[in-house]
Formats: C-alpha cells, sequence, structure tokens
C-alpha cells in the first residue's frame, strides 16, 4: 500500500519538473566555453557526466578493506540507479565520467536542490561524500565524513556517496531531490540529481490476525495528525496469516523473504539503492521479527516442549550479510504488544487445551491451518522464548509497552470482529481463565502480555520504552497513541523550520546490542 499516493505522485511531477529545469540549465552551462585558470578546456575534455551506480554491485565485504572499485571497472547498466533510500547504508558511487580532467583535481559538493534550512547542511541531514568506500560493518563508518571531497590531480575521480539516516528535510514529501557537482579548476564540469527518499515502512500482524487488522494503523499514519511533515511514506504488509497459528519454525523463515521482496520492488519501482527498511510489529510479529534480527543463522533449536517435536535450525538467510554491509537490512523497529519474556496465558492454553478441538477451531475461524504450535512457542516456559533471552539484537529498537490501565477491562477483548472473537472466546471464556492469576492485570499488562515481557531480553541492558496506558492487546494495532509514538520514532512529524532543539527520532531508539 502506498500511501497518499495521488498527493505524492503531484509531489513528484513537481520535483521532476524542478529537475528537468536544472538539467536544461545545466546544459547551457556546459555547453559555454568553461575554463581551469583561465585556460580553456581542450574539446577532447568537454561533455563530461557524472554516474551514479549501486555500491552493491561490486561484492561487499563484512570486514575491511571491504569494496573496492577499480579505475576502470567496467559496470553493468542494470547497476545504474537515480537515487537512494535515507537509510544511512544504501551507498553509491559516484564518478566523473570520463574519470580525469586535464591533470586538473576534481572536487565533488552534495547539496539539496531545494532546502528549506540551507544554513544546516551538515552530513547527517543531506548525507555524506567518502574518498574511499565507508568502512565495513557500517556502524564502524558513522555519517560525519563531508559534503565536499576533492580528488588530487591524477587520480580517478570516485567518490562515495552515503545518504543521511533522518529524513529531516523533506518538509512533507517522501522523496527529496539533491545534487551533486563536480568542480574542476573552480569551473563546474559535471551535475546530475540524485532522489532521496524515505524508507518503506512494512507493517507485520500477530497470533490468529491478517494485515487487515494493521490497515487501521496505516489510516491513522494517512490522518498525519495535522504534521507539517506529513507522512509521505511508502506503506506495506507482510501477510503471514495463512501460518497464523503456526510455531516460529515456520513463521520466522518468512520475514527475511518478504522483506527482501520489499526492497527488490523498491528498486525496481524507483530505480534506487535499497537496503535497509522500517518495521512496526505486533505481537507474534514483533517476536519473530526480532529472531531474524538477532542473527540466529543456523543454531539448532529444539521444540521438546511442543507436540511436534521437530528441530528448527535457525534462519537459512542471515541477518547480517555482505549485501547489506554487515549491518541488517531493517533500520529501526517498533515493537507493540510482543511477548519477548512469553505469556502466560499462552502457557495455559497449551497446557489446558494442547491440539485439541477448540483451539484448532479457532485458529482455522481466523485463517490458520491447525497446528496451533504458536502456543508452544509464545509461552514463558517455552523454548524459544529461553532461546529468544539468549540473542543480541542487531537492530535500533523501540519496543511500545501496552498496559489495560487506567480503565481497560478484560470484556474489551471481545469487543472484536468476527474472526477475533472467535479467538478471544477460545482464549479467555472457553478456558475459563481469570487473567488476574496468571498475573495479567490492568496494571502490569495488556490482559495478553506483560510489561516486563515486552521489552525483556535477558543478556541485554534494560531498554528505553514507551508505556502506553489504556490498552488492550487486541486493540492495539489502530491505537492513535502508538501511531503517534511512531510517527515520532520514523522522522515523520518534523517541524518547519528545523528548530535548532530538535531531537531526530533515531535518538529515541536502543541501539544495536
Amino acid at each position: 500500500m502506498n500511501i497518499k499516493a495521488r498527493q505524492r505522485d503531484m509531489r513528484l511531477i513537481a520535483l521532476h519538473c524542478c529537475s528537468l529545469a536544472l538539467i536544461c540549465a545545466l546544459a547551457v552551462v556546459m555547453t559555454a566555453p568553461a575554463t581551469f585558470g583561465g585556460d580553456p578546456i581542450p574539446d577532447t575534455e568537454a561533455g563530461y557526466s557524472i554516474d551514479t551506480i549501486d555500491a552493491r554491485a561490486f561484492a561487499p565485504q563484512m570486514q575491511p578493506p571491504g569494496i573496492q572499485l577499480p579505475a576502470a571497472s567496467a559496470v553493468d547498466p542494470s547497476w545504474y540507479v537515480s537515487g537512494a533510500l535515507a537509510d544511512g547504508l544504501s551507498v553509491l558511487v559516484v564518478r566523473l565520467n570520463p574519470m580525469q580532467v586535464a591533470g586538473q583535481p576534481v572536487t565533488f559538493t552534495i547539496s539539496p536542490l531545494v532546502d528549506p534550512n540551507p544554513q544546516d547542511l551538515t552530513p547527517e541531514r543531506v548525507g555524506s561524500l567518502w574518498a574511499s568506500f565507508p568502512a565495513v560493518p557500517a556502524p564502524e563508518a558513522p555519517n560525519n565524513a563531508a559534503t565536499t571531497i576533492t580528488v588530487p590531480a591524477g587520480s580517478p575521480a570516485v567518490v562515495f556517496y552515503r545518504p543521511p539516516e533522518s529524513f529531516l528535510f523533506g518538509s512533507g514529501t517522501d522523496a527529496q531531490l539533491l545534487q551533486i557537482t563536480d568542480y574542476a579548476g573552480g569551473e563546474g564540469i559535471a551535475s546530475t540529481l540524485i532522489a532521496l527518499r524515505r524508507p518503506p515502512l512494512l507493517l507485520i500482524h500477530g497470533i490468529l490476525s491478517s494485515p487487515a487488522a494493521m490497515q487501521p494503523m496505516a489510516a491513522l499514519l494517512q490522518k498525519g495528525f495535522g504534521a507539517v511533515a506529513g507522512s509521505g511514506i511508502d506503506v506495506d504488509y507482510l501477510d503471514w496469516s495463512s501460518q497464523n497459528d503456526s510455531g516460529y519454525d515456520v513463521v520466522a523463515p518468512m520475514v527475511p523473504g518478504e522483506i527482501s521482496d520489499e526492497l527488490q520492488r523498491l528498486y525496481l519501482r524507483y530505480n534506487i539503492a535499497a537496503v535497509r527498511l522500517d518495521v512496526f510489529a505486533h505481537s507474534m510479529g514483533g517476536v519473530v521479527t526480532m529472531l531474524y534480527a538477532c542473527n540466529t543463522g543456523d543454531i539448532p533449536i529444539t521444540r521438546a516442549d511442543g507436540f511436534q517435536n521437530g528441530d528448527w535450525y535457525g534462519l537459512a538467510y542471515p541477518y547480517l550479510r555482505d549485501d547489506d554491509y554487515g549491518v541488517g537490512d531493517i533500520r529501526r523497529i517498533v515493537t507493540i504488544g510482543s511477548p519477548f519474556g512469553g505469556s502466560p496465558l499462552a502457557d495455559a492454553v497449551a497446557s489446558n487445551f494442547g491440539a485439541g478441538p477448540t483451539l484448532d477451531l479457532a485458529a482455522a475461524t481466523s485463517g490458520g491451518n491447525g497446528d496451533t504450535d504458536c502456543f508452544y512457542d509464545l509461552g514463558v516456559l517455552s523454548g524459544m522464548t529461553k532461546f529468544l533471552a539468549t540473542q543480541h539484537p542487531q537492530v535500533s529498537w523501540l519496543p511500545l509497552v501496552g498496559i489495560a490501565q487506567p480503565d481497560g477491562t478484560i470484556q474489551e477483548l471481545t469487543q472484536l470482529d468476527t474472526v477475533q472473537y472467535y479467538a478471544a472466546i477460545c482464549l479467555v471464556d472457553t478456558l475459563q481463565l481469570n487473567p488476574t492469576q496468571l498475573g495479567l492485570t490492568a496494571a502490569n499488562s495488556d490482559f495478553i502480555v506483560q510489561d516486563v515481557s515486552q521489552y525483556h531480553l535477558t543478556n541485554a541492558p534494560i531498554p528505553q520504552h514507551i508505556a502506553l496506558d489504556d490498552l488492550v492487546h487486541t486493540t492495539e494495532e489502530p491505537s492513535e497513541a502508538a501511531a503517534l509514538q511512531l510517527m515520532k520514532s520514523l522522522d515523520l512529524l518534523v517541524p518547519s523550520p528545523l528548530p535548532s532543539t530538535y531531537t531526530p527520532g533515531s535518538a529515541m531508539f536502543n541501539p544495536s546490542f
């Protein structure tokens, strides 16, 4: 789903018109007799251009020296791009063509085509240029290099552009045009435009659910809460509803595949370098995403407490790879109501019903396949929960913690649509369980997951998190309070002009552990 598609298209048409005007102006400039230090450019050196290439074409390695780009490298035309995601990681190779100018040094400069705050052209806002490829993994190379770089005479005129991690100068758009200009001898010799887009947002639903449950959140993002910056962002859904009652062994491997597909769709749709996206995940969706982000690789996990007794050999698609520069393909993850420490209700369901017909009926009603392994994996006592507690997430993570107080009631669990109603009846009424007997009270849980479980990772420091009052687990996806926090954390609520005291959304997150 593409939020506010019509408005976005109108903005892009306007931006493209600006681009065409600039390109025409540059064409006029470049046909004039430019000079280097007063000497005319030889005819053989006229007609320079700038190429922008997705750096992943050169198979970056996770350890230094990293990517190599010989001066005479032949580049497959399919790797030429027109821009990148503002994810801090989608590196572009920028090279002058031809790559030398009559013994002159060449200066590359990056700047916005239109900027509401021209006094703040820092790398953190517009991206940075590097004379050599930033160190890999990327965290070793913070985005603080320079917006201008000079390549000495006689050296190939090749630099690297790394976009900013925050989209703080978008001013209501989901795309921003930057320009890279080359100078030699103090004269501009070539210029090109690159498109900078916000990272897309992938919404991941929870147990006994489907993407339809996340659509209200997308609608709230479209509403924008009157923000100046709006919410120009591509939104899509991970759909595991056909397996929404299965265990982690079935669901977790679906996460990397969908993320890879989404990034490929972006690459093809916009012709941009795309490495990382953002994730908002509810309940079990957050847990399986975190399992992926923990880079468990092929670690074997035995489900000895379930009724299938199968082994899960981790994730065949590792989170830290060469093609994501050893950092991972999720820029930021926001979770809500996710039982990282397990849910006692899941233990109660598994012990009371096992693979019984009532539980299977509820699962089948909500579109699942009826194996109900999820209730074993989601329990406080499960092997999967214990395994997750020993792992280290490799992603910037912000948990939103739902707490049912001050006036939440257990009856809210059944004030739902038909599918969720039957699931709630199965999990609560049929079992005749009093949630308070399981330690699930209005003051310390969302009636399904205890507050501490929503941010609990044993081998990591207690992370910063945001508690949201009066939220019951089954009503968290359309929560306005959650949408507001999500927009702030993803820099979708950015005042304009940007105040000097503004704190970017990245400051809200726990760093990769």
